[in-house]
């Protein structure tokens, strides 16, 4: 992880597209972008996160979400894999680079490589700035471990593993199953290594 005091949030521009540029506390740096697993799952959740029913009901039509925007929380530039608002405080894509707005809900990708930024440093950021809810998901397996803030404490809220189906806040009106947010050919494997 490249780490240098950050002068403008241009800094956050000049970087290669495998890596991810946040202003942690004032100070630039950079992580490897998203795998092609990973992003695999985070488009997955996405798109299960915007389906509409087969009766025309829509879960989440009063939230916006955005995959990997940037978000100015505190000191603090962040770059979440997925973060969602609900409509009534962010009414529209922002047109402006960084969203002043704080998220009312965040998805990060974790793996060995950056599991301390996204577990401890990103976390913290987001209870300070009152993130209301903050999912992980541990891709290689996968798991999802959420966790809702409940005053200035993060308290667990659910999980889920591979082959199971879960609803949790703020999404409880969605039942999603694991093993739908993964890529056709690995869901095939998976139903196949259980039949």
């Amino acid at each position: 992880m490249l780490t240098s005091k950050a002068s403008t949030n241009a800094d956050l521009e000049n970087f290669p597209p495998h890596l991810v540029a946040e202003i942690i506390d004032g100070v630039l740096k950079t992580h490897p972008d998203l795998d092609a697993e990973e992003s695999a799952l985070s488009l997955g959740l996405l798109g299960r996160l915007l389906d509409v029913d087969a009766d025309g009901n829509d879960a989440t039509a009063n939230w916006l979400f955005l995959q990997q925007p940037k978000v100015a929380l505190g000191d603090s530039i962040v770059v979440p894999a997925l973060a969602g608002w609900t409509r009534d405080r962010m009414p529209r894509i922002p047109v402006d680079d960084i969203i002043s707005a704080r998220t009312d809900w965040v998805c990060e990708f974790v793996t060995r490589r950056n599991a301390g930024h996204q577990l401890k440093i990103k976390r913290d950021i987001y209870r300070e700035s009152g993130v209301p809810h903050h999912w992980v998901f541990n891709a290689s397996y996968p798991i999802l471990d959420a966790h809702r803030l409940d005053g200035d404490a993060w308290w667990w809220d659910g999980a889920a593993g591979s082959h199971e189906m879960f609803s949790i806040a703020p999404f409880r009106a969605l039942t999603i199953s694991m093993i739908d947010l993964l890529p056709l050919d690995q869901r095939r494997q998976n139903t196949a290594g259980n039949a």
